[in-house]
């Protein structure tokens, strides 16, 4: 299939362009260029790279095409907070406008990437898609309102909505502000692995890798079986546990023992009062595992190997987006009002 992969050169982008060319299909990605090391590593596979905003969707120079894996926007909680009005352009306008054109161009697959933050707060484990959403964020409410538009043109486009759960372990275009990945690198450069709030509230997780590898099960699957679906994506625990994910804190002492244990670092968790979790949910992908008679593999142990193997490499200036996105913006400013770097 010839695929679209819009946020192509992203966290997440990155193993799914790698993922779909390992798997024989084509791939164009679509992707703003924010982050310079992802562009580099995507355009080092030998893909086709449309430079564009997700915003400006480029119909004229793109018109064949199988499928689109829908990946790119503003990605977290502080970044949506930062610019709402961005969050909500990108992540809910560019989402419906993109539906409709898939639609006019005939689109036989398109696989939303949305957030199972749009649960917010839930007491109650292992909630499947049936569950009530409640958005407790921008960024929540945008992905929410953008799976409407999924659905709705999802007998024209092909469309399925993945919830994904929070990712973990590393990538080319590397994020340490995801939960295991934050406490990885805290723990490698503090010795010290903080936790909100006494770390109750609960948060399923996913490799990268097996999500990656869910996009290319999703795309090969019969239209019945996915088509119009919401599919809720997480790795579970060991049968019997109460969640399918982690309490903050069960996670934080797990990744101190597997540290310990398996690449001799040595942390203290330690509680941080005065900071409240937004959100905390449990969930589970039995609809998944039994739709694509396969479930994701990897777990946090899996995962804090794939962050040790790349330890040196986990200090880069944009691997926070939050961080990043306001450098973007203060250096727009400044040239907007000086002109460019080496400008008289």
């Amino acid at each position: 299939m010839r695929v679209i992969v819009t946020g192509g050169a992203g966290y997440i982008g990155c193993w799914a362009v790698r993922k779909l060319l390992d798997a024989g299909h084509s791939v164009l990605v679509l992707d703003k260029g924010f982050f310079p090391v992802g562009v580099s590593y995507v355009k080092s596979l030998g893909v086709e790279f449309i430079e564009a905003d997700i915003r400006a969707f480029p119909t004229n120079t793109i018109t064949q095409y199988d499928a689109i894996i829908h990946l790119a926007g503003l990605s977290n909680d502080p970044v949506a907070n930062f610019s709402p009005l961005g969050n909500d352009q990108m992540n809910r306008v560019a989402t419906k406008e993109l539906c409709e054109r898939a639609a006019e161009a005939g689109c036989k697959r398109f696989i939303f990437a949305s957030s199972a933050s749009v649960y917010g707060f839930s007491d109650t484990p292992k909630i499947d898609e049936t569950a009530p959403i409640n958005c407790q964020s921008y960024y929540a409410e945008s992905k929410a309102q953008a799976e409407e538009y999924v659905l709705q043109y999802a007998n024209d486009i092909g469309g399925v909505v993945l919830r994904q759960a929070t990712v973990m372990s590393w990538s080319p275009r590397h994020r340490n502000d995801l939960v295991v990945n934050t406490m990885v690198k805290s723990s490698l450069e503090t010795g010290k692995i903080v936790v909100n709030a006494g770390g109750e509230a609960t948060r399923p997780l996913i490799d990268v890798r097996d999500l990656s590898e869910v996009y290319i099960r999703v795309l090969a699957a019969p239209a019945s079986d996915v088509v119009g679906n919401i599919f809720n994506v997480n790795h579970r625990r060991a049968a019997g546990t109460i969640f399918e994910g982690y309490t903050i804190a069960s996670l934080a002492l797990w990744i101190k023992h597997l540290l310990e244990a398996n690449h001799g670092v040595h942390a203290e968790v330690m509680g941080n009062w005065e900071c409240n979790e937004g959100r905390s949910y449990d969930m589970t992908s039995k609809k998944l595992r039994r739709v694509l008679d396969w479930e994701p593999q990897r777990g946090v142990s899996e995962a804090v190997d794939s962050l040790m193997a790349h330890r040196n490499e986990l200090k880069s200036y944009d691997q926070s987006n939050i961080e990043w996105m306001k450098a973007l913006e203060h250096g727009q400013k400044i040239a907007q009002s000086t002109g460019g770097v080496f400008d008289i």
